[in-house]
Parts: structure tokens; sequence; C-alpha cells
């Protein structure tokens, strides 16, 4: 049985932003039909269990919203 959910990074950063790289290829009509931004947080808040953010080091963009 799954109490809460802890959601970690690495030593150095919690979350160091989005993969500007590998969104590139993405216009923004793409992305916005993609839902690539907030599926991930959908997710998140639909979810019946407390969610702890275990921030350590640097947090930012999503991470930082978190």
């Amino acid at each position: 049985k799954i109490g809460c959910i802890i959601i970690t990074g690495s030593e150095r950063a919690f979350a160091a932003g989005a993969d500007i790289g590998a969104m590139a290829k993405y216009s923004f009509a793409d992305a916005y039909k993609g839902d690539y931004i907030t599926r991930n947080w959908e997710t998140i808040r639909s979810i019946r269990k407390p969610v702890i953010a275990a921030v350590s080091g640097f947090a930012l963009g999503g991470g930082c919203e978190l």
C-alpha cells in the first residue's frame, strides 16, 4: 500500500528545467496540442495521495512550480 509519493532529484539539482533542445523541433501549436507542458502536472494533481517535493539544489522551471 502506498501512503505518499516523494519526488526527488539529483544531488546537484531537483529540476534543471525543460530540455530546450528536445522541444526545439515542436512548433508552438504542436506543443500546445500535444499538451507537453501540463500533462504531467495533471497526473500529479489527480493522485489521491500526498505528494512531497524533496527539493535539494536547483529547482528551475517546472521544478520551481512544484
